[in-house]
């Protein structure tokens, strides 16, 4: 069976280069061609005998009419975008969504995956202390501590309580790193959240002002949920809550206080469940320099 996929981004070639060698065991033939190129492979002699043609088109892009045109010449089609007319597709609507849902990975459950991946290390040796067993465990674990920098239905001090916080940095540890950052990227800080420690997940520890880091231990495993990029107080207004993609705002305090915990405390670091927000921090997204904060957050 031969498969043309169409997508108007870039594909990750080395991700789906897994993907296709896998689909060849079974005896699957899947090509991907972005929108950008696509123009000239469909009708193309080479790309005769196509079976499927899975087309995710973006209006604004190259091709969009020509590939729809050309693309009706194949058998079976199914149309990702809702920019595609709805009778392009061959299949069921329920089949459509489903397939849209597979390769968008909707549904599938974040701490289920994290436990059977405790459950490998700690087969391969690997310190995980009494880790839970379960994903329904884990998630249990976190929402019992409030171990998450969340501050809309619950408050920094019963995080703290609970046990939630994984560590409580102070000025006095945050500043000799923060103050080393390139320039810029230190009063571009200052500029969006003032000075330490900045706005949201503050706490009172006899008397000082620190951050708290959220999160659980199990040995030497660190579970954390992503602290919050930019949005700070009850009330979702633009005054108090910043918008989560905005390339020109930078991290706030807790962000970056979170990440130097995680730089010190880690050799690697693993993300589950969709896509986050570090990629969105402001800063170039290859070739990064140490003014670029997705760099500045991970480190070396």
């Amino acid at each position: 069976m031969r498969i043309l996929y169409i997508h108007s981004l870039m594909f990750h070639q080395r991700t789906w280069r897994r993907v296709v060698d896998r689909l060849k065991q079974d005896g699957i033939d899947l090509r991907l061609v972005d929108q950008a190129a696509a123009a000239g492979v469909i009708g193309a002699p080479e790309t005769g005998g196509i079976d499927l043609l899975v087309a995710d088109l973006a209006v604004g892009m190259p091709g969009f009419d020509r590939l729809l045109e050309a693309g009706r010449s194949i058998p079976h089609r199914m149309g990702l975008s809702h920019q595609i007319p709805g009778d392009f597709t061959t299949f069921g609507m329920d089949t459509a969504s489903e397939f849209r849902q597979y390769l968008s990975a909707v549904g599938l459950d974040a701490f289920e995956s994290l436990a059977w991946v405790l459950r490998q290390m700690k087969m391969a040796g690997y310190d995980v202390g009494a880790a839970p067993k379960t994903g329904r465990e884990i998630r249990d674990a976190i929402m019992s501590r409030k171990a998450v920098a969340e501050f809309r239905w619950t408050t920094v001090d019963e995080i703290v309580r609970k046990g939630g916080a994984l560590h409580l940095m102070d000025e006095a540890e945050y500043a000799p790193w923060f103050n080393a950052l390139a320039e810029p990227s230190r009063l571009k800080v200052l500029e969006d959240w003032d000075a330490f420690p900045g706005q949201g997940m503050s706490h009172k520890d006899n008397g000082k002002d620190v951050l708290v880091i959220t999160g659980i231990r199990y040995g030497n495993i660190r579970i954390m949920a992503q602290p919050k990029r930019g949005c700070y107080g009850a009330k979702r207004t633009g005054e108090v809550c910043r918008i989560l993609h905005d390339p020109a705002l930078a991290p706030p305090h807790h962000w970056l206080a979170t990440y130097k915990y995680i730089q010190d405390h880690s050799d690697a670091v693993v993300h589950f469940g969709a896509d986050g927000a570090l990629e969105y921090l402001p800063g170039k997204q290859v070739g990064l320099s140490d003014a670029c904060f997705p760099e500045i957050s991970m480190g070396e």
